[in-house]
């Protein structure tokens, strides 16, 4: 199960900084400061460090080459998540034709880096402050998914809450134990792998500016 891997991932790197005084405390604050950030680079760090708390592997650095996504995770080779994060976009602003074809472009760029026989398993996702679609930006939507970065910030919160739990609960555990809390949390809070694609909605939805 998909979920059962995202979370035996999750758990020793956990079990791992549980276990050096406050280094838990302040990789959550790391994370969190990152993602509250408008400054691009510190964003896609916050969004790797996101990813690695929900039990996905990351491409480290991938957002430095060329036309590549600016976080990648990756879970199994069953579920291949490609980002673009605007966090530096001022939010009244339409999203733009640019920013749309950078993130469908990524589906593709995530298919040739894994060499996967087909995208199935791949979802591109545009994460912003802007809320609506320039006009011109609709007909590259197709297979686009959006998050909004206050959404984004949430899933963090509730990625952090839900494992200052099971470090609270079941901290000098074994890995096993704790792999089956940090299931049982995230669950809870709809974080799980198939949960977080059903927080994604269609980039098309947006409201045409």
């Amino acid at each position: 199960d998909i979920g059962v891997t995202g979370v035996q991932t999750c758990a020793l790197p956990i079990a791992q900084l549980q276990h050096i005084g406050s280094k838990f405390e302040k990789h959550i604050t790391a994370m969190k400061n990152d993602l509250a950030s408008t400054d691009s680079k510190a964003f896609e760090r916050g969004l790797d460090a996101l990813g690695e708390l929900l039990g996905f592997e990351i491409v480290p650095g991938v957002g430095k080459a060329e036309a590549a996504p600016d976080s990648v995770w990756h879970l199994d080779r069953d579920m291949f998540l490609g980002w673009e994060a605007k966090s530096d976009e001022k939010p009244d602003a339409p999203i733009a034709v640019k920013r749309v074809r950078q993130t469908k472009g990524h589906i593709d760029w995530i298919k040739d880096h894994f060499k996967l026989n087909d995208v199935s398993r791949v979802t591109g996702i545009m994460t912003s402050p802007r809320t609506t679609l320039d006009t011109e930006a609709k007909k590259f939507t197709e297979s686009v998914s959006y998050m909004n970065l206050e959404s984004v910030r949430e899933v963090a919160k509730l990625a952090a809450r839900a494992l200052a739990t099971v470090r609270r609960d079941v901290g000098n555990a074994s890995e096993t134990v704790m792999a089956e809390a940090v299931l049982r949390e995230f669950k809870a809070v709809k974080i799980l792998p198939r949960q977080l694609l059903a927080r994604f909605v269609p980039l098309a939805s947006l409201p045409l500016a």
